[in-house]
């Protein structure tokens, strides 16, 4: 018979895991589940894990990591329960798509005693579509991009993400601010057969006077952009 079994991924060594292969230990009934760490600035470092987990993954490995919760900490210490120090205090929405998306992670569990119902949903919503949820607010006359998924375009800048919505001719020329990272833009009818194309500014910009704000992303969400890809649909959710 086979058992299952979880090995902890933050102590194993590459010499183990060899030993274990040359023995006919079945890789396939193993996962690498890394702790967790209750007490502040001992958490793992991010450059190491990501490392070690890509390493993880080439020998075909399971690997799964904790982010903190939102809801409720863990007694005793009541510092959050993450695997990476970076994440302590973070969104564990945030913290599990940066998992997944930058360090190859498989699954990803809340280490304190509860999370919100809505950043759970956030964070399925990722591991099954490849959604992001994104908070944000729009100005009243765009309220129609609530709730709706969108595609992101296949060739990726790198200073900004261009959607697939349709594009609108003669969009009015207002709010041509500058466009920090997070600002939500609408290209105007300064930009010709471009009018209409929406935007979400990955790096701060300067002002365009072909470009209207037409919205601002949550701060706690902007982290987001870093891990969107051209196979990531978005959905903007009004900020809760």
């Amino acid at each position: 018979a086979y058992f299952f079994i979880l090995l902890n991924a933050s102590v194993v060594s590459l010499d183990y895991l060899d030993r274990a292969r040359n023995a006919g230990v079945d890789f396939g009934k193993l996962a690498l589940t890394y702790n967790f760490y209750p007490h502040t600035d001992t958490g793992m470092g991010w450059t190491d894990f990501k490392r070690k987990n890509w390493m993880l993954k080439d020998y075909g490995l399971r690997t799964q990591a904790f982010v903190p919760g939102d809801a409720l900490k863990r007694f005793p210490l009541y510092e959050g329960l993450p695997t990476v120090e970076k994440h302590r205090g973070v969104s564990p929405y945030v913290a599990a798509v940066e998992l997944i998306h930058e360090a190859n992670v498989d699954d990803v569990f809340i280490g304190d005693s509860k999370a919100s119902i809505k950043n759970l949903r956030y964070i399925v919503d990722y591991q099954k579509d490849n959604i992001l949820n994104i908070e944000c607010s729009l100005l009243p006359q765009y309220q129609q991009l609530y709730d709706q998924v969108i595609e992101v375009r296949k060739d990726m800048p790198e200073k900004l993400i261009r959607l697939s919505l349709p594009r609108k001719p003669d969009i009015p020329i207002c709010n041509t601010l500058n466009r920090r990272k997070g600002t939500i833009t609408m290209q105007n009818k300064l930009a010709q057969r471009y009018s209409g194309e929406v935007s979400l500014i990955k790096s701060n910009l300067p002002f365009e006077a072909r470009s209207n704000v037409i919205g601002f992303i949550s701060p706690e969400y902007v982290k987001l952009l870093d891990f969107i890809d051209s196979s990531t649909k978005i959905i903007f959710r009004r900020l809760t």
